[in-house]
């Protein structure tokens, strides 16, 4: 599907201003404001904000074509989408004080946050949170931790789900408050532009005004927007497998061997060919994914929940086939450090386990069928 007009123009000046900078970021990190900076300038925190809080939600069909875009250029820069699920999960369930304390700096570009939902004990199992919330008098009183968050030690607060009684809860937590603890989890394999964090709270005070919506009710109200973020997750892997395979089709046109260029050569065609079947199958499913979702009537989304998984997993596929598939056409220039797809490739491997496992979506998938399942 063709974007509109408005996305394409945000898609365009997006690579206009993230793509010079990708190689120095990877090898010297994205300096301290500069992701703020940016998606404000691009207008890229605002995309799901309600309408009752100043904005003009874009239906989810067109987020994923922004995503898109974002993953053919750096998917590290993609992770400042996660503002939009933060901003649109603010403006339907924090109160009006809420809202301007935590809810509209996000939705100006005033700052990032993101959710802080995995655990390193428990991976993407939400039943078995170990981070609790405890009443103490009037306060509440968390502990335990998160793993796995970008740039963690740059945000001023995070989105902390924790078991709270028999449900969960959603909290507001300021990472320079007492009892709160971030920490790098070390190097990764992709996105090394960012820091990836842990963050450890031990007998965290906060007052009762930083439990946003309903108490234990946390996982159910953000369970629409983590919908989202999963069609975000899509879009970013299957940008990177779109930029991968226009990388391989110009090299392929221009390079020669055996007296004719590479790209006449059935084998690489029929490779070629393949690969954009894929990448095309897999386009078409999220936009309809996405479709579904801005469909769904249910309120919480669980009716567009097994196609967002399985857009998921197929866009997530995709990439990773896809951007190896190039490395492997673009021959020993696919593998330098300095070459584009070599990133991409790399990229690929967060995709299978960001915004829950592929096999976790795989299961959700197989129970929507019904039987045993």
């Amino acid at each position: 599907m063709k974007p509109p007009a408005a996305v394409s123009d945000l898609c365009t000046a997006a690579r206009a201003a993230v793509a010079p900078n990708v190689a120095d970021w990877e090898g010297r990190g994205v300096p301290a404001g500069t992701f703020e900076g940016l998606a404000r300038d691009l207008g890229l925190s605002a995309l799901r904000t309600p309408r009752g809080r100043g904005g003009e939600p874009l239906p989810w069909t067109e987020v994923v074509s922004v995503a898109r875009a974002l993953g053919r250029v750096y998917r590290a820069f993609g992770a400042v989408l996660v503002n939009n699920v933060v901003a649109g999960y603010l403006g339907d369930h924090a109160d009006d004080a809420q809202w301007e304390r935590w809810g509209a700096p996000i939705h100006e570009g005033r700052c990032l946050s993101m959710l802080a939902i995995n655990e390193a004990g428990s991976g993407n199992d939400l039943s078995r949170l170990a981070s609790t919330v405890t009443p103490v008098g009037a306060d509440l009183r968390l502990d335990g931790g998160k793993a796995f968050l970008p740039n963690a030690n740059r945000l001023p607060y995070l989105l902390v789900l924790a078991a709270h009684g028999a449900g969960t809860s959603m909290l507001v937590v300021p990472t320079d408050a007492p009892g709160v603890r971030i920490a790098s989890m070390g190097p990764t394999l992709a996105l090394r532009g960012l820091d990836l964090c842990e963050a450890t709270f031990g007998d965290c005070r906060l007052g009762a005004e930083h439990l946003i919506g309903t108490p234990g009710a946390g996982m159910a109200e953000l369970r629409p927007h983590l919908l989202g973020s999963r069609l975000n997750t899509a879009g970013l892997a299957l940008g990177g497998a779109e930029e991968a395979l226009d990388l391989a089709v110009d090299y392929t046109a221009r390079t020669e061997r055996f007296g004719r260029p590479l790209n006449r050569l059935g084998a690489v065609q029929q490779r070629l060919g393949d690969l954009a079947v894929r990448v095309r199958a897999a386009g078409a499913y999220l936009h309809t994914a996405a479709g579904e979702l801005d469909a769904a009537a249910d309120g919480d989304g669980a009716s567009a929940e097994p196609a967002v998984s399985a857009a998921k997993v197929l866009a997530a596929e995709t990439s990773q086939h896809v951007t190896h598939e190039a490395m492997h056409l673009l021959g020993g220039w696919g593998f330098l450090e300095s070459g584009t797809v070599e990133r991409l490739a790399r990229e690929a491997a967060v995709n299978q386990i960001v915004d829950g496992a592929n096999d976790i979506h795989r299961a959700i998938v197989a129970r929507s069928l019904g039987g045993d399942s």
